[in-house]
């Protein structure tokens, strides 16, 4: 069996990660040609081509992608980590992304296919550990084994296509297959071997033994994501379904475009004209159609559209499908009113989703920033506290302005506390998401912002809201004496 062999699990969603990865562009999916939209039987080739072309991709599984991507990254993900590891966020992976964009590109994959892997790596020449990034199509073959009471990675296969500079023009790049093996040894010690495929063969060459600071590693440093859980065997992306309606959508589209031509293009015919070898009947209006026959006739041939208003209501429905597969993003401003409990209902159900993804992704990132600790010599007190948290509000936040005067109306009677009120503006994101609530109070109490204030509303109510909050401070103090 050869080192980029395959395993039955990838082997079983392969051609569903083809058809996600055909679907991020209008020329990757014309470009695959028979693959999705079969040629009609007479066809020749160039009317085929020509038919293809006709047809138009309805980005609705990229739009979706990027819809349910954004609703996790809006806000920045949230991180406590050691120092050290702090001071590698700007510069993680060898093609120089930060901490943000990593986090980015593992959630859209996650929400594309459902699968996804980080290798925490050290380089050849030594340094900073980096990660490299690892497409479910490129984690090959895991192997795993019941060590104790733990389910251990104890092998794993990953694809590599890079590009060389060629040996006799060294402006011009050639891609170089490769697969690098990742395994635990008889010793029980970690170690790379990468194989290079010349000419249909695989090379191995020599095997690499990464250390932290002078000992061997133990165990395989890399990290699997899921979207449902984080498991080194991979299932169905969630939007799998809504992949195969784009594709059935696209292959109607073809068909549409291609009854439009004909419909909208009438055909001439003649009956009882005579023509001489090599003559033929011209169009324009400097020509006439002259026939000494008296029943000769001519007209103009045109299809009526009743066929394409089927194909027409075929995409609308198609779109519909779409739409709810992909949690309504893209539905438009619906006709009439929603119950709050069915809203909610369907709301909670999108929602899950989405917070299952970006549960999988906080655990995973905490796995890779532990290993980054470990590799930078981070103690295990720190290594203890590390955690990343991602966004997990996908709901609107518009304030409602009867919430906002009642909760100011309690801030002032000293009902609530000003951390529970700032707690709220934070929630709505009316505070800066860099600024805790901590920093809110210092700026609130610094001398700039209390003299604004002063210039802005009067020291009166200033010292009115003061007195109302002792007051109450004051009258709750008695009343808890006398009780």
């Amino acid at each position: 069996m050869p080192v980029n062999s395959t395993s039955k699990q990838v082997d079983a969603l392969s051609e569903g990660w083809k058809m996600i990865d055909d679907l991020q562009s209008e020329k990757l999916m014309k470009n695959a040609e028979t693959y999705y939209v079969p040629q009609l039987t007479g066809q020749s080739s160039d009317e085929y081509d020509a038919y293809i072309k006709r047809g138009s991709l309805f980005g609705a599984f990229v739009r979706t992608v990027k819809g349910l991507t954004g609703a996790i990254m809006r806000k920045p993900p949230e991180t406590v980590a050691p120092v050290k590891v702090e001071q590698l966020f700007s510069d993680l992976t060898l093609d120089g992304k930060d901490f943000n964009e990593v986090v980015r590109k593992v959630v859209t994959e996650n929400v594309k296919k459902g699968y996804y892997g980080i290798l925490v790596d050290s380089p050849p020449e030594g340094g900073t550990p980096k990660l490299a990034m690892y497409a479910a199509n490129a984690i090959l073959q895991p192997n795993v084994k019941r060590i104790g009471n733990e389910i251990k990675l104890i092998g794993l296969t990953l694809q590599e296509n890079i590009d060389v500079p060629k040996e006799d023009d060294p402006y011009e790049t050639v891609e170089v297959e490769q697969v690098r093996e990742l395994k635990i040894d008889e010793d029980g010690f970690y170690e790379q071997i990468l194989h290079v495929n010349e000419g249909g063969n695989w090379i191995a060459g020599e095997p690499i033994y990464p250390t932290i600071f002078g000992a061997r590693l133990t165990e395989i440093p890399f990290v699997f994501f899921g979207a449902s859980e984080n498991s080194v065997n991979p299932k169905e992306g969630p939007l799998l379904d809504l992949g195969y309606l784009n594709v059935k959508h696209f292959v109607i589209t073809v068909d549409y475009f291609h009854a439009l031509h004909f419909c909208g293009l009438p055909t001439p015919w003649a009956a009882g004209f005579k023509l001489q070898d090599g003559e033929s009947l011209h169009i324009g209006s400097a020509t006439a159609w002259i026939s000494d026959d008296p029943q000769a006739s001519c007209g103009m041939l045109q299809l009526d559209g009743d066929g394409v208003g089927a194909i027409e209501n075929a995409l609308d429905k198609l779109e519909k499908q779409m739409s709810v597969v992909g949690s309504r993003l893209l539905d438009q401003q619906r006709q009439g009113v929603e119950t709050a409990e069915g809203l909610l209902i369907k709301q909670t159900s999108d929602f899950a989703i989405l917070s299952n993804i970006a549960s999988c992704i906080e655990s995973g990132m905490q796995e890779v920033l532990v290993w980054l600790a470990r590799w930078v010599g981070a103690s295990e007190s720190e290594i203890a506290k590390i955690k990343v948290m991602l966004n997990k509000d996908y709901t609107t936040n518009e304030i409602d302005p009867q919430v906002l005067t009642a909760l100011f109306v309690a801030l002032q009677s000293g009902t609530i506390s000003v951390d529970s009120f700032l707690f709220y503006l934070k929630q709505k994101e009316v505070l800066p998401n860099h600024r805790t609530i901590e920093d809110e109070k210092t700026l609130i109490m610094s001398d700039e912002n209390t003299e604004l204030v002063e210039k802005m509303f009067g020291s009166i109510a200033i010292k009115d809201v003061t007195d109302n909050r002792l007051k109450s401070t004051s009258d709750k103090t008695t009343d808890d004496q006398e009780t």
